[in-house]
């Protein structure tokens, strides 16, 4: 029952989170590249999209919990359907994120040749060991 709990507060946490990107959405353009900035209408307008996802999780598990305090020996027959959609909002979640990730970071960007400046170019050999 506390994790579906658990569920309803993480997922009405999207509020905050798109709160925060609309405040920040002037700002994070004014620093970006010309790429980059056509980047976010995609990623605010997919989240916008894909929030009231994330509201119906919240309402099934704060309602799953409420009808497994009720009724304890059908816990996991409500449970299911909340971690199918949380499932879901985790796949949402990814979609949402994939442009917002590109905006400022341009190795993210597909066809994106850029590495991490602080990293040698072998690096990724650097830690292969012979067992």
């Amino acid at each position: 029952m506390g994790s579906l709990m658990l569920v309803a507060v993480m997922a009405t946490s999207v509020w905050p989170v798109i709160k925060s990107g609309e405040s920040a959405y002037n700002r994070i353009r004014a620093i970006s590249d010309s790429e980059g900035a056509s980047l976010l209408k995609p990623h605010i307008l997919i989240a916008d999209r894909w929030a009231w996802l994330y509201y119906l999780t919240a309402l099934a598990a704060a309602a799953a919990a409420l009808a497994a305090w009720k009724r304890p020996e059908k816990l996991r027959w409500f449970g299911i359907p909340v971690a199918l959609l949380a499932a879901v909002n985790l796949t949402a979640g990814g979609v949402v994120a994939k442009p917002g990730g590109e905006v400022r970071h341009l190795e993210f960007r597909p066809g994106s040749t850029l590495s991490h400046p602080d990293l040698p170019p072998n690096h990724d050999r650097e830690h292969e060991h012979a067992h």
